[in-house]
């Protein structure tokens, strides 16, 4: 049974969305779900909870109330089943006692949508499982279902080159750290290409992250980059704003 601070989050958490968009059409591609309202549970940050969920071993259970709020969120949109929803997995879940497969399935039928609308973003940042071969038995079963995977913070550490080797990923996020100066900063300009090269190698797609100036995205628009997400492209927003600012009703 959760203590009343984790029932505390799961009541008052909430979700903003952040565009991802096509360079080359404008179009929108897809959002990034970010987890907001957090502190009232006496939280300081985002890794806090997951770290603390993970050290209890409630995580798999505090991230399926949070992915089920996020979806539900998503299904708001009205053009929810024409674009795709990137979604943080905590890739210690599956070190969790009571973890399982199939629970999302049931999750996006209940809200009309496929696995295809929902795409996983892996990060480094826990290696433990991927290391154990834990998270590469579970993230086929996730390819196999139709999900779509994409490496978060692409080029931070090695870590992420064994993730686009060893994983069944479609797609990649170069880090903001190397986008954001690449207006002043000429060897990000060669690490950016060069990771572009990388991922395009293996036949992943590629989203810049940080895009935050035009003159960022003209840059960007000149490499093998496919998608931007950055406050310049938009800012997290709730989904009230989110639909406000593009004159859209919700469902």
């Amino acid at each position: 049974m959760l203590g009343e601070k984790w029932r505390q989050l799961i009541e008052t958490a909430d979700f903003a969305f952040q565009p991802i968009v096509n360079i080359y059409t404008g179009k929108l591609y897809a959002v990034e779900a970010l987890i907001r309202n957090y502190e009232g549970a006496g939280f300081n940050c985002i890794d806090s909870i997951f770290d603390q969920a993970f050290s209890e071993k409630v995580l798999y259970t505090i991230d399926i109330h949070l992915r089920e709020k996020a979806i539900h969120k998503f299904s708001l949109l009205p053009f929810c089943k024409s674009i795709k929803l990137f979604y943080n997995l905590d890739n210690r879940i599956t070190m969790m006692p009571d973890f399982k497969s199939g629970y999302t399935c049931e999750l996006l039928s209940t809200y009309s949508m496929e696995p295809s609308n929902l795409c996983f973003e892996l990060s480094e940042k826990h290696q433990v499982g991927v290391y154990a071969g834990v998270d590469k038995l579970v993230l086929n079963l996730y390819k196999q279902q139709g999900y779509k995977m994409a490496i978060d913070d692409f080029g931070v550490g090695f870590s992420s080159f064994f993730y686009l080797r060893e994983l069944p990923v479609d797609a990649v996020k170069i880090d903001g750290s190397f986008i954001k100066n690449l207006a002043d900063n000429s060897d990000d300009v060669i690490l950016v290409n060069a990771l572009c090269s990388v991922a395009r190698g293996f036949g992943k797609k590629v989203t810049a992250e940080f895009v935050e100036s035009e003159k960022i995205l003209e840059i960007i628009e000149q490499m093998d980059i496919d998608y931007a997400q950055g406050y310049y492209i938009g800012r997290p927003s709730p989904i009230e704003q989110f639909l406000a600012e593009r004159n859209l009703p919700s469902k």
